[in-house]
């Protein structure tokens, strides 16, 4: 799960973004690492399915040539993949929301 999210940072870092965007997607990868890591510690598949999408979604965002279809895919992969924890665990859904909708507004 780390190991996702560093080389997302990595990939969020270099990438050609304003300078309020990039650090809001920084802070939201923290904030998802923060979140996650309780979960990662019961159940270890749903947190890396989580981490999997975050990246998977950063990714076709980032993309010089992104294809908005993939990244469609992937942020519906992340939301559906923490709609059960809406209850109990409604930061970790409020920290992908947001990471979602800063995805979006990327304009890609």
């Amino acid at each position: 799960m780390d190991q996702v999210l560093s080389r997302l940072e990595e990939k969020i870092r270099h990438a050609s973004l304003p300078e309020p965007q990039r650090n809001e997607l920084l802070g939201l990868t923290d904030a998802l690492r923060r979140e996650t890591r309780p979960l990662a510690e019961k159940d270890s598949e749903t947190a890396e399915s989580i981490a999997g999408f975050v990246h998977a979604a950063t990714h076709e965002a980032l993309r010089q040539k992104g294809n908005p279809k993939l990244r469609k895919l992937a942020e519906e992969g992340l939301q559906s993949s923490v709609e059960d924890f809406e209850q109990t665990h409604p930061r970790l859904v409020e920290t992908v929301n947001g990471l979602c909708t800063i995805l979006s507004n990327i304009g890609i």
